[in-house]
């Protein structure tokens, strides 16, 4: 099950990865407690967060990338507080030559957090590294090799669906979702003709496995075609890893090669804006049904392209 508290672990990996302080901060409550595994035994509020990331960026070598994968995540979540507890893999990675950062080295750690609700937005109230220490040498383990190698910025192999996925793609709806309705969604836009478009489905492998979903459908702008961006799934135990990320990027890619225009979404205001999603309130889009206005969003595939606005009608399936 996808919830607003895993937004907190890919927003942590993304200011890991693009070594951006100010983004790391603002995953903090200005009164977290940190207990980190080095040297300091704990740093306080923003300031302690600042140090943390500041001397922790200045540390990687220059022109590396780090990579946070998170793994076995465990996540309770209630009204106003959540828990969380993972295994996470700091991956240094350095680029090849074709620019692409593959890893060269890793550490694992253990995390725990402790998350509040504050004016709708969770953050990290307290935060726990650790790593359990050898008998003989009493020295930090700091690598588990049962983990998952691939880290969040391995290159996924994508490909559009084919005949005989169906199943596999229902499959990864099912599991990433705590009901059946978005497995049944994609089954119903499939077998509608002014809704599907052939090469719009698209998934993401680990090997020969298929473990992410996008799915990319015909809607409308008022009059205008576009595409409707959904739904988006991984299979549990790949999510946070990159999977998801190059499924969305594979759908659109073929989408703007077939000459499509724009895509509306109605997700996550963290999450999509990294591939482009402006808030469609800001260009006159709007829906038939009362959302916040963060959560919709549009995206131009064609860079010279002006946002049509209007009402933003989907596909029968969707039911709105």
């Amino acid at each position: 099950m996808i919830t607003e508290v895993h937004d907190v672990l890919a927003r942590y990996r993304d200011a890991v990865y693009n070594q951006d302080v100010d983004a790391f901060i603002a995953l903090y409550s200005p009164n977290v407690r940190i207990f980190e595994m080095w040297k300091a035994w704990e740093l306080l509020g923003h300031d302690g967060a600042r140090t943390l990331s500041s001397v922790w960026f200045a540390s990687i070598p220059a022109g590396e990338k780090v990579a946070a994968s998170f793994y076995d995540v465990h996540i309770r979540e209630y009204d106003d507080a959540a828990f969380v507890s993972a295994y996470v893999r700091f991956s240094g990675c350095t680029p090849d030559a074709n620019g692409h950062f593959t890893p060269v080295r890793h550490q694992d750690n253990r995390i725990t957090w402790v998350l509040e609700r504050v004016d709708g937005q969770w953050l990290i109230v307290h935060e726990h590294t650790s790593a359990p220490i050898d008998d003989e040498s009493a020295k930090a383990m700091l690598h588990r090799e049962d983990l998952v190698e691939e880290g969040a910025h391995k290159i996924w192999s994508v490909r559009p669906e084919q005949a005989g996925d169906q199943a596999n793609v229902h499959g990864i709806n099912a599991a990433a979702f705590p009901t059946l309705e978005e497995a049944e969604l994609v089954d119903a836009l499939r077998i509608d003709p002014d809704a599907w478009i052939d090469g719009l489905s698209m998934l993401s492998f680990d090997g020969d496995r298929p473990v992410g979903h996008a799915l990319l459908t015909r809607c409308y702008i008022d009059d205008v075609p576009a595409l409707a961006l959904a739904p988006c799934a991984v299979l549990p135990e790949f999510q946070f890893t990159g999977a998801g990320t190059a499924a969305i990027n594979g759908a659109l890619d073929a989408a703007r090669a077939m000459g499509e225009k724009f895509v509306v979404v109605l997700g996550h205001a963290d999450y999509y804006p990294r591939f482009g999603f402006k808030r469609a309130v800001d260009h006159g889009v709007r829906l038939s049904i009362e959302v916040p206005e963060e959560a919709l969003m549009v995206l131009s595939l064609q860079d010279q392209e002006e946002f049509p606005s209007g009402t933003v009608r989907y596909a029968a399936a969707f039911g709105i």
